[in-house]
């Protein structure tokens, strides 16, 4: 999504009729910033830097004087779209979203294992990069499933996290302008 279409959209927002729509619009125009960061970083990055799962990462980054420029560009693409994610995540608590709902349901399953979550990542992939980075107290009461939602976060590759915060976005924009 261009610029452009991020201040359209904003002109859209404002329309909205719901108690928090000013505060969506300024969260979605702060989430377009960096989303638009990461597209840029992305520019940069080849199809096998972005076959890096999350967990590579990690481990290859542990020595931060060793860290190669390539994994520094990864982890900025990681962060940016973790910055908007947060940003997306409190937009879908706010509207209330069916994202929203699908998680709080996974997130209660007693059985719950990676394949759900793989098969729910285009509605979820923001909350488990929000969480990976905010590490909630929420948490405490369902420490098995955090561990599969972990677990299943770490062996996603840079660019399932990029397409699926892209598609998310592409949910939400059409949700807020209706």
């Amino acid at each position: 999504m261009s610029s452009s279409l991020s201040c359209c959209h904003l002109k859209c927002i404002s329309i909205m009729k719901t108690k928090y729509d000013r505060e969506i619009a300024q969260l979605w125009w702060v989430s377009e910033q960096y989303f638009q960061m990461s597209e840029k970083v992305m520019k940069k990055l080849n199809k096998k830097d972005l076959r890096t799962k999350v967990k590579e990462l990690g481990d290859r980054c542990e020595d931060i004087s060793r860290i190669k420029d390539t994994d520094k560009l990864l982890v900025m693409l990681n962060a940016h779209l973790a910055s908007c994610s947060v940003r997306l995540f409190t937009i879908d608590e706010k509207i209330k979203s069916m994202r929203c709902l699908c998680y709080k349901k996974l997130k209660k399953m007693n059985h719950l294992e990676e394949s759900n979550l793989r098969k729910n990542l285009d509605k979820i992939v923001h909350y488990l990069l929000r969480h990976n980075l905010a590490h909630p107290e929420e948490w405490s009461n369902y420490k098995k499933q955090y561990n599969i939602m972990q677990k299943t976060f770490m062996n996603l590759t840079i660019y399932e996290l990029y397409e699926n915060v892209k598609l998310v976005r592409g949910a939400i924009i059409n949700e807020i302008t209706l």
